[in-house]
């Protein structure tokens, strides 16, 4: 936690008269109903977040899968690093112990890529995605 902190900028030997919470907050998960502009690590709404509850709850009673998409700009992909280094394949690694241990299996698909606009991407998402997609996380660069 401490290198992904440094890494942007806010680790011990960057802000060392802030506390690790303090320090962290960029990654704090902000509920909005609006669309703005924020500097949190991640955006959504109650209802969202609601829906993500109830299909983390459906996979585990029903013993079946739960499948995260990471879309967006080709660096979601991992370009310049090795896919095994990839935010979509290191959630996979961290939480798919976790879900095994509650008889879900747990499935990570890393389609960023480069070239095409959201636009592109949305009118083609369940072909490109996946129709079985429980969680779709963006990144826009």
């Amino acid at each position: 936690m401490e290198a992904v902190l440094s890494e942007y900028g806010h680790g011990q030997q960057d802000e060392p008269d802030l506390n690790f919470e303090t320090r962290s907050e960029m990654f704090r998960l902000v509920f909005t109903n609006e669309l703005e502009e924020n500097d949190s690590g991640g955006t959504t709404n109650s209802k969202s977040f609601d829906g993500l509850v109830r299909r983390v709850l459906h996979s585990i009673v029903t013993e079946d899968t739960f499948v995260l998409v990471m879309g967006g700009h080709s660096a979601a992909a991992g370009h310049g690093n090795h896919l095994q280094q990839s935010y979509t394949l290191q959630f996979q690694r961290a939480i798919e112990p976790i879900f095994a241990r509650l008889g879900v299996r747990c499935t990570a698909r890393n389609v960023g890529m480069g070239g095409l606009g959201t636009s592109h991407n949305a009118l083609a998402a369940g072909s490109i995605y996946g129709q079985d997609m429980d969680m779709l996380l963006w990144d826009s660069g």
